[in-house]
C-alpha cells in the first residue's frame, strides 16, 4: 500500500490453505480508504467455538471482502439482532464475492451415499482379504475406505462453492459427525447420515 507517498509492505503470516494466521495483521494494515467509514456498531462473532469481539462495522465489513475469518456461514452477531446468524443472512452478505454456494439438490452426493455405504463395503472388502491372505490386519482397509471417501466429497463441496473450513464439518475421520454437519449445513435430509449408522450397526452384528 502507498502512505505519504511511500510504500508500505504488509506482512501477513499465511497458511498452505491460503488462510490468513493472523487477522489482527490485516486489520492494522489497511488504509482506510479501503474499507467504509465505521458506524459505529459493534460486531460479534463465533470462531471454533468461541466468542470473538467486540469488532467495528468497518472491520467486520473488510474481513468479510477479503473472505478471511468472516465466511458466509460464520456466525455473527450485533445489538438489536435476536439471535445469532450466519453472515450471509445478515447486512454483511453484500461484501461476499461471487455467486452463494450450492445447497440441497444442487450439490453432487455421489461419493456421500457410497460412503453412507461405506461400513458394509468395507466389511465385505476386509472378509474378501482376510479370506484370501488368512490375515487379519485388514481392519484398517474399512477405516481407510471411509476416510478417502469422505476427503472426496470434500472436494465436491468445494466445487460447489463452500468453504468446508468454515463450514467446521468435523475431521474426515470422524464420518457419522461429517455426515450430520454436512446434512444440516447444506439443507438436506439426515438420510445419508442414518444409513451410515445402520450400516455400522449392522456390521457389528453381523
Amino acid at each position: 500500500m502507498v502512505t505519504a507517498g511511500k510504500f508500505q509492505i504488509a506482512e501477513f503470516a499465511v497458511t498452505e490453505s491460503g488462510t490468513l494466521k493472523n487477522p489482527a495483521a490485516l486489520l492494522q494494515n489497511t488504509p482506510a480508504s479501503a474499507i467504509e467509514e465505521n458506524d459505529g456498531k459493534s460486531w460479534y462473532y463465533e470462531e471454533d467455538g468461541k466468542k470473538v469481539g467486540p469488532i467495528p462495522s468497518s472491520k467486520i465489513k473488510m474481513l468479510a471482502k477479503n473472505n478471511h475469518t468472516i465466511y458466509r456461514f460464520t456466525k455473527v452477531w450485533q445489538d438489536g439482532m435476536p439471535e445469532w446468524k450466519k453472515a450471509e443472512e445478515t447486512e454483511l452478505s453484500q461484501y461476499f464475492e461471487g455467486p452463494p454456494p450450492l445447497i440441497g439438490d444442487g450439490v453432487n452426493n455421489t461419493f456421500v451415499w457410497i460412503l453412507a455405504f461405506a461400513p458394509i463395503i468395507g466389511a465385505i472388502i476386509v472378509s474378501i482379504l482376510t479370506e484370501l491372505f488368512q490375515s487379519h490386519m485388514f481392519w484398517m482397509v474399512n477405516v481407510g475406505l471411509n476416510i478417502v471417501l469422505a476427503l472426496l466429497d470434500e472436494r465436491k463441496l468445494n466445487a460447489a462453492g463452500h468453504n468446508t473450513r468454515a463450514l467446521k464439518l468435523g475431521s474426515a475421520w470422524l464420518v457419522p459427525v461429517y455426515l450430520y454437519k454436512r446434512s444440516k449445513a447444506l439443507k438436506q435430509n439426515l438420510a445419508y447420515f442414518i444409513v451410515w449408522i445402520v450400516a455400522f450397526i449392522l456390521c457389528i452384528f453381523i
